[in-house]
Formats: C-alpha cells, structure tokens, sequence
C-alpha cells in the first residue's frame, strides 16, 4: 500500500490564482508521480495520515481506548497497524496541513499555497 494523498493546492494561473480543484492523488499508468485526475506532481497535493487508534476494546468501560498513537502497518498486511492489531479504520484519518514534503530531493515548485483551503 503506497502512500494517500488528498486534494492538490496547485495555484493555477489560467484559474485565476485558484486551485483546480482535484479532490485526491490517482497515480497515472505511465507517471506513478503524476496525477491522472489534474495532471499535477504529486508534491502539490497534501499527504494523509492515520493517528491515533479510536476503536474502543471494551464497551462496559467508557472511552476504553488502547492507547495507540500512530498507525505503523504491519509487513505482511500493510492495513493493520503493526502496534495495536486493528484495521487502519480505526485509526484517525488526518490531512496534513501542508503539501507533500520534498524528500524525493526535488525542488519545490512555486504557487504552492501553504495553508488549507478553507
């Protein structure tokens, strides 16, 4: 399972300064780094990520939460997490607030915009 990614924050400039739009990252046949939605980079749209486990383990005891903080999958069965057993489901669905980070080493393209689109 490869990492999810949500809504691009491309600025478009034939948009008018907007974002275009696209609700999420599909990895395209030819480019797995391009979007086959907007024909954006990866990069400009923002990394999800599972924090902490909501499943509660036992209904007699209110909020009975295990105390699982991050989703860390398992090896064989990438949608388990690997510290507290439960599918990913369980576990907070969360966006973050900026775009991807650069960690493939490629420069950050311009007209990013930083913050959400609220």
């Amino acid at each position: 399972m490869e990492d999810e990614y949500a809504e691009c924050q491309k600025v478009h400039s034939h948009l008018g300064g907007k974002a275009d739009g696209c609700p999420e990252f599909k990895s395209g046949s030819s480019d797995r780094f391009k979007c086959s939605i907007c024909s954006c980079d990866m990069m400009y749209h923002r990394k999800v990520v599972y924090s902490k486990c909501l499943k509660i383990h036992d209904f007699k005891i209110p909020n009975s939460f295990d105390g699982c903080q991050h989703f860390c999958p398992k090896i064989y069965n990438k949608s388990l997490c690997n510290a507290c057993d439960c599918h990913r489901n369980f576990h907070q669905r969360e966006v973050a607030k900026e775009v991807a980070s650069t960690a493939s080493g490629r420069e950050m393209p311009y007209g990013i915009k930083k913050e959400p689109l609220n």
